[in-house]
C-alpha cells in the first residue's frame, strides 16, 4: 500500500515534466531546412572532416557550438537526428533551469508556467542553433549566481563556468552577460555582501576557457573574426523596425512596476536581477529585434511573468495549462514554419536526381545545412553569401574559385535571402546565370546545373 502511494507521489510529481518533455519533441519533431540551423550543421561538419574553423573556413560566430557538436558527432556518429537530440536535451535543460529559477522566486503554485512559456517561445526559433546553446548557458549561469549570492560560494564557480559557455556558444550575447554579472558582484561587493574571493571564484572559470582559444587561434584572427566583422558587417543587412521590441520593452515594464510591490524581500533581490538582466538581453537583440531573438533575449524573464500568476491567480488549473500549452507549440511549429516548409530528404532526393554522383555543389545564397545534408564539403570558405553582410571581397574570393573549379550543381533559394534585400547584381550570382541552367525546383529551391 505504501508503495502504490509513493508511486502515486511520484507520477503526480512528473506528469508535468512528462507533458513539457512531449511537447518540446513534438514542437521541433520536424526535419526542415533552416538556414540557421544549416550553420551549425555545417560548420561540426567541416570540423568532423578535418577543417579548421577561422582558417580553413570563415565564420563570425564563436566557436562553441559547432565544436560541441562535432565532438557529439564524434562519439554518436554524424546525423541529424544525433544533432537534434542533443539540442533537444539543451533546450530542456533550459525549461529546468527555469523551474529551479521560479523555485527561488517562491513561486508554487505556477511553477511550470516559465518552463511552458519556454516551450511555446521555442517553436520561433530553430532547435539546432548557437543562440540555443548560449540561452541554455544564460539560464544555468544566472540560476547559479542566485545560489552563489546566497551564501552557497561553490556555485559562482559554476556561474562563472557557464558564463564563459555563454560567450563561447555566442560572444556578443555572452560577453555582454558576463560583464553585468561582473559589475553585479562587484555591487555586491561594495556593500560588504561579498568577498574578494567570491569575486575570484567567479572570475577563474570564467577566464580560463577564452584564454584556452588562444591555443588554437591567434588573438587577431579572433578579433577579426568575432569582434569586428560582425560590429562592422552584421547591423548592414540585420537591423529592422522596432515595433515588437518596443512594445516587449513597454510590457516587460508594465509587469515590473506591478509586481514589484507585491515581492517580499527575499523575492526583491532575485526580481531585480532578473528584471535587470532581461532589460540587457533585450537590448542584444536590437541587432536583429525579429520576433525570434527578441523572445530569446526575455528568457530570464519568464519567471517574473509568473510571479504575476501566482500573486494574482490562487486556483490554477494546471493540468489544463498544461494541456493548453502542449496544444499551442504544435501548432505553432505549423504556423510559423522554416522559410522552406520542405523536408531534408526530398531536397537532397531532387540534388542527387539532377547533380553528379561526387555531389559537387554550391548551396546559396544561404543555405550551408545542405553540405552536411548531401554529405558535400563546401568549395568557399564561406558558409553563406549576403550581400551588404560579405564583403565584396569575399564575393570576388568565391567567384575566382568557382572559375578555377566550378561546382557541377547549384542549390539556390534567394527567398532565403529576400529579408536581407540580397541582390542579384555581383560577381558570384552574374557568373551562375551565364554558366548554368534551371533544370529542376522544389518549393523555393531551383536546382541548376553547367550549360
Amino acid at each position: 500500500m505504501l508503495e502504490n502511494k509513493s508511486l502515486y507521489k511520484t507520477i503526480k510529481k512528473s506528469w508535468p515534466w512528462l507533458f513539457l518533455a512531449l511537447a518540446l519533441f513534438l514542437t521541433h519533431s520536424s526535419h526542415l531546412v533552416d538556414s540557421d540551423e544549416g550553420i551549425i550543421l555545417n560548420a561540426a561538419w567541416n570540423i568532423i572532416n578535418g577543417k579548421k574553423l577561422y582558417l580553413d573556413s570563415f565564420e563570425f560566430y564563436a566557436p562553441g557550438s559547432a565544436y560541441l557538436l562535432a565532438w557529439w558527432w564524434k562519439l554518436s556518429g554524424p546525423s541529424y537526428l544525433s544533432a537534434a537530440f542533443l539540442s533537444y536535451l539543451i533546450s530542456l535543460s533550459s525549461m529546468v533551469g527555469l523551474y529551479f529559477i521560479s523555485k527561488k522566486l517562491e513561486i508554487k503554485r505556477w511553477i511550470f508556467l516559465a518552463p511552458a512559456l519556454f516551450l511555446i517561445s521555442s517553436s520561433f526559433w530553430p532547435l539546432i542553433n548557437h543562440n540555443n546553446f548560449n540561452i541554455a548557458a544564460i539560464i544555468w549561469a544566472s540560476y547559479c549566481l542566485i545560489l552563489g549570492i546566497e551564501n552557497k560560494k561553490y556555485f559562482l564557480f559554476l556561474a562563472g563556468l557557464f558564463s564563459s559557455l555563454a560567450i563561447l556558444f555566442t560572444q556578443h550575447k555572452g560577453i555582454i552577460v558576463a560583464g553585468f554579472f561582473i559589475v553585479y558582484l562587484g555591487y555586491l561587493k561594495l556593500k560588504n555582501k561579498l568577498k574578494i574571493i567570491d569575486l575570484i571564484y567567479f572570475a577563474v572559470p570564467l577566464v580560463l576557457p577564452l584564454l584556452a582559444l588562444f591555443i588554437f587561434w591567434s588573438p587577431l584572427i579572433l578579433y577579426n573574426n568575432l569582434i569586428l566583422f560582425p560590429l562592422i558587417n552584421y547591423p548592414a543587412t540585420n537591423f529592422l523596425p522596432l515595433n515588437f521590441w518596443l512594445l516587449c520593452l513597454a510590457i516587460c515594464g508594465s509587469i515590473i512596476f506591478t509586481v514589484w510591490p507585491t515581492t517580499n524581500k527575499q523575492q526583491k533581490n532575485i526580481f531585480l536581477f532578473l528584471s535587470c538582466l532581461s532589460l540587457i538581453l533585450l537590448i542584444t537583440s536590437l541587432s536583429r529585434a525579429d520576433i525570434e531573438h527578441v523572445l530569446q533575449s526575455l528568457v530570464v524573464f519568464l519567471p517574473i511573468i509568473a510571479l504575476i500568476f501566482e500573486s494574482a491567480i490562487k486556483k490554477p488549473k494546471e493540468k489544463l495549462l498544461i494541456f493548453t500549452i502542449l496544444t499551442i507549440a504544435i501548432i505553432s511549429r505549423f504556423i510559423w514554419p522554416p522559410f522552406d516548409n520542405l523536408g531534408a530528404r526530398n531536397i537532397i532526393k531532387v540534388i542527387k536526381d539532377n547533380c553528379p554522383q561526387d555531389l559537387k555543389i554550391y548551396a546559396g545564397p544561404f543555405m550551408p545545412g545542405i553540405y552536411f545534408e548531401s554529405r558535400s564539403l563546401n568549395l568557399t570558405p564561406f558558409s553563406f553569401l549576403i550581400t551588404k553582410q560579405q564583403t565584396e571581397e569575399q564575393f570576388n574570393t568565391a567567384y575566382n574559385i568557382f572559375k578555377n573549379n566550378p561546382p557541377n550543381c547549384l542549390v539556390l533559394s534567394y527567398s532565403a535571402v529576400e529579408k536581407f534585400s540580397y541582390d542579384k547584381n555581383n560577381s558570384l550570382d552574374n557568373f551562375f546565370k551565364d554558366n548554368y541552367k534551371k533544370v529542376d525546383y522544389l518549393g523555393k529551391i531551383d536546382i541548376l546545373i553547367k550549360k
